[in-house]
C-alpha cells in the first residue's frame, strides 16, 4: 500500500471530507454500501467499468478511514 511522505493535515473537516472521497469511485462505492451492497463481487456487477483492484484499493482505503 502506498505510504504518504507528507504527512496528512486533517484538522479541517474539508480536508478529512477530500481525503476519504479523493478517487474515481469511492462515492460510488459509498453509494452501494448503502443500498446494502455487501460482497466485493456485486459491486463489480454495479459498476463494470471499474477494475477488481481499483475497487479493492480504494475499499480497503474506506476501512482505513472507517
Amino acid at each position: 500500500m502506498y505510504e504518504r511522505k507528507i504527512p496528512l493535515t486533517i484538522d479541517c473537516g474539508l480536508h478529512l471530507t477530500r481525503e476519504i472521497l479523493n478517487g474515481k469511485w469511492k462515492p460510488a462505492l459509498l453509494n452501494a454500501i448503502s443500498m446494502d451492497v455487501k460482497r466485493p463481487s456485486e459491486m463489480l456487477r454495479i459498476l463494470p467499468d471499474a477494475t477488481r483492484r481499483v475497487l479493492n484499493v480504494q475499499l480497503k482505503e474506506l476501512e482505513e478511514h472507517e
